[in-house]
């Protein structure tokens, strides 16, 4: 009776110690695949959005260059129908000269407007 009582104690505690070891086990794989699928850190993730944020911008700001290009192209042709075709071709280079004012300065169009001028 009493090996029987001192085996089924040992079983009970080599049962709790591997009970224990698996939850063990279990935490410390989770916390591992929990930092696998981190997403980055939160600097990073602000960086790329700025980023994303200039491009956009910078591509409003082109689209805002080519409408206001357009438009003054449009405002000069209505004007051409009053005043002739010679103020249109003036109309035009004036155009022109204005859109290469408002852009950097590349040589090209240092080029250009030394050419206009």
């Amino acid at each position: 009776m009493y090996n029987i009582f001192k085996a089924s104690k040992e079983i009970v505690i080599i049962v709790f110690f591997i009970f224990v070891w698996e939850i063990i086990t279990r935490i410390v794989y989770n916390i591992t695949l929990a930092q696998r699928n981190r997403p980055p850190h939160n600097h990073l993730r602000n960086q790329k959005s700025r980023l994303k944020m200039k491009q956009k911008l910078k591509e409003i700001d082109d689209n805002l260059k080519i409408n206001s290009l357009t438009l003054n192209e449009l405002r000069i042709e209505r004007e051409s129908h009053k005043y002739g075709i010679e103020n249109l071709e003036r109309g035009y280079l004036e155009t022109y000269r204005r859109v290469l004012l408002q852009t950097d300065n590349t040589v090209s169009q240092v080029v250009m407007r030394i050419i206009i001028l």
